[in-house]
């Protein structure tokens, strides 16, 4: 039916029914483009602000002078405390009974074997160099994104498998925070 047929029908009534749906339309768009542009419009000042802040030169910059004979004459020794060693260890002690194959396709945990999916192994290969670079826990948005995974939560990478995800994983001191389970 046509629109003609239509007012012809239902008379005025659906002319005043059909301008009032078109106005609803162009309102709703133009509080929607008001908003948004309120958003654009910070969003462009926050870069604008960026871009306007000079980047110091280093001839800017005045040197800081150090004479090493004032600084070690002006300290009490009592006040020199020797720095802890920066070089991190080969291999942290292995945990015992924690044993993995060389692509943690196979995992051995508390006396029990866990065969693990491509994205399983790879999630625990994070969590586990992270143990080795002496980092205790990672958030999982870091290693869901190491791991190249789809999935929105740790969790979900292991759904087919929670047995091995409660055996091997543990949440972290803060908030989406994940650690090996070693013990």
């Amino acid at each position: 039916m046509t629109p003609d047929g239509i007012f012809a029908l239902y008379g005025d009534g659906a002319k005043i029914l059909l301008w009032g749906a078109w106005i609803a339309a162009a309102i709703a768009l133009v509080v929607y483009v008001v908003f948004k542009f309120d958003e654009l419009t910070e969003k462009i000042d926050d870069i604008a602000d960026k871009l306007s802040r000079p980047k110091p030169k280093s001839e800017d910059m005045d040197p800081i002078e150090v004479m090493p004979e004032t600084v070690v004459d002006s300290v009490p020794p009592s006040a020199i405390v020797p720095m802890p060693s920066t070089a991190k260890a080969e291999e942290p002690t292995p945990a015992p009974g924690f044993n993995h194959s060389e692509d943690f396709r196979s995992v051995t945990a508390h006396g029990k074997t866990f065969s693990l999916t491509l994205y399983q192994s790879r999630a625990l290969e994070k969590l586990w160099k992270a143990r080795k670079n002496l980092i205790p826990e990672l958030h999982q948005a870091v290693i869901l994104e190491g791991i190249e995974s789809c999935s929105k939560r740790l969790r979900d990478v292991f759904k087919s498998n929670m047995e091995a995800y409660r055996a091997l994983i543990t949440r972290g001191e803060r908030k989406g925070t994940f650690r090996l389970r070693l013990s």
